[in-house]
């Protein structure tokens, strides 16, 4: 599962626009942020090793709020781990939704 975000932080764009010797430009890049979640129980005895938790918490995170709040610009939330520019993108993978009642419900 890979939550992705393209572009610099909001908070440092912010810190960035208010030094006058910096010219701030909104444009995409290649950066993706993500989290993995290990479900090979490396960390022994790890809640994440039931598969219902990993899907639990996939429905939890709201991935529009995180993208709005925390990045901004014109950053867009993706469903793999390349840009969609890259040769071999694809959006044609599991979506899940923002849905905490059934994240709490798994």
């Amino acid at each position: 599962m890979l939550i992705g975000f393209l572009n610099l932080g909001k908070i440092k764009v912010q810190d960035l626009k208010s030094m006058d010797a910096v010219h701030v430009v909104n444009a995409t890049t290649m950066r993706i942020n993500y989290i993995a979640m290990d479900r090979a129980d490396r960390a022994n005895g790890s809640p994440l090793k039931n598969k219902k938790v990993p899907l639990a918490i996939t429905h939890a995170i709201d991935r529009a709020t995180i993208l709005r709040e925390l990045v901004g610009g014109s950053s867009i939330v993706i469903r793999s781990a390349c840009f969609p520019s890259q040769f071999g993108f694809t959006q044609d993978v599991t979506k899940y939704s923002y849905v905490p009642a059934l994240a709490k419900n798994i």
